[in-house]
């Protein structure tokens, strides 16, 4: 059972940052367990790796894509899913009222859960793990190279720990 004298949370996120002013966010976000259930990393030819999602991978892919509809302060930009978590780069605009991160990523782990959950007749299911991954991007140099971590990350799927 849970002690909170016992057993200190901490928390993932800067201490002290405000993650509702504008900036560019990337984050990574689990499957339960990581367990595989979005699909397969294939080759459609000899020099291509990719990520074939399977229909609980659409619902997550459409979710993803789906959130500037919720939220007037975002931009997505680049996305990558894969077998068991997700990478993706979320602008926050201060032009518009809108949530921080967490709320942002909450919606989306809401959503998609309850969708998937829907598909397998699973209702309460957990599919994402608890809480996410975020690295501020403080400037171009970053957000180029974790741009191009993401779009790469199919093909480094066979060195995944977790991908076995």
């Amino acid at each position: 059972m849970y002690n909170p004298q016992t057993h200190q949370r901490k928390s993932l996120r800067l201490e002290f940052y405000d993650y509702s002013q504008a900036g560019f966010y990337f984050v990574t976000i689990c499957t339960e367990m990581r367990m595989q259930l979005f699909g397969v990393i294939g080759c459609a030819n000899s020099s291509q790796t990719q990520m074939y999602p399977n229909e609980l991978g659409q619902i997550v892919e459409q979710t993803w894509l789906d959130l500037p509809r919720h939220n007037a302060n975002i931009t997505l930009h680049e996305f990558v899913l894969m077998p068991n978590h997700m990478h993706g780069i979320i602008q926050i605009h201060n032009d518009v009222v809108g949530h921080e991160l967490a709320e942002i990523v909450r919606q989306f782990k809401t959503f998609s859960s309850r969708k998937i959950n829907g598909v397998r007749d699973s209702k309460g299911e957990k599919v994402w793990h608890r809480g996410f991954h975020d690295h501020v991007i403080r400037n171009q140099d970053a957000y180029l190279r974790i741009a191009e971590y993401i779009k790469t990350n199919p093909l480094r799927w066979q060195d995944d720990e977790y991908s076995r």
